[in-house]
């Protein structure tokens, strides 16, 4: 789940997953009697499905569909898919760029109710009929380096941001300057560069992918409907 991110998004919770989720299935039979001791079964704690590499993305919002890497030793749930395949790590990365582009979101849209508009919900059933293009060796490979440098400017805020897991070093720390104010202003050009980078990455993500589908609706682009992950402002 999470708010809307593209490419990454940072893992803030914490799950207690010792002894098959033991403590946690424990307390949920203790609150819901009625379960009759069966809650690691209503729970679908089975370890076998959980802690892989993956992507996830957030199952109901009010904006588009956004999809992020998800880190091995990570589990999903019903809020916050799980999208698993027996792949490369260059065929992980040139999905997620799928995922994120403009054309698979309108065909994810066609799907989509008029009165999901305002909250829509990306069921599983839905994503698993809206068809993704065949890539090619080389798409696959230019679609993968271009999903791993968007995933990297993605995630670079959160390597200033102390509660983060990726936490490097604080924001006013990490560039140089004589002043406070000159240490702003170059946070301020690099926050900008990143996110211009982080635009024409997906720009060229989507037309790409456009391509690839080869119909005709789908290549026409529009700049100003292009839209990536959030990031904080300075």
């Amino acid at each position: 789940g999470g708010e809307f991110s593209t490419f990454y998004s940072n893992v803030y919770m914490l799950v207690d997953c010792e002894n098959r989720f033991e403590a946690i299935i424990a307390s949920a039979n203790e609150k819901y009697p009625y379960l009759n001791g069966k809650a690691g079964g209503f729970l679908h704690a089975e370890p076998d499905l959980f802690f892989q590499r993956g992507l996830t993305y957030t199952r109901r919002t009010s904006k588009d569909f956004s999809v992020r890497a998800l880190s091995s030793g990570c589990v999903f749930s019903d809020k916050g898919p799980g999208i698993f395949i027996d792949a490369t790590s260059n065929d992980l990365y040139a999905l997620l760029a799928v995922l994120n582009s403009r054309s698979f979101g309108k065909l994810l849209a066609l799907s989509l109710g008029a009165a999901t508009l305002a909250a829509r919900s990306y069921e599983t059933g839905i994503l698993e009929k809206t068809p993704v293009p065949k890539l090619t060796f080389d798409s696959q490979n230019k679609l993968s380096d271009l999903a791993r440098e968007a995933f990297k400017l993605a995630r670079k805020p959160a390597t200033n941001d102390e509660i983060t897991l990726v936490f490097q070093l604080p924001a006013i720390v990490s560039v140089s300057g004589i002043s406070l104010a000159t240490r702003l202003q170059r946070l301020y050009q690099n926050e900008n560069q990143r996110k211009n980078a982080l635009y024409d990455l997906q720009r060229e993500i989507d037309e790409r992918v456009a391509g690839l589908y080869n119909i005709p609706e789908l290549s026409e682009f529009n700049s100003e409907q292009v839209e990536v992950g959030e990031s904080k402002e300075f």
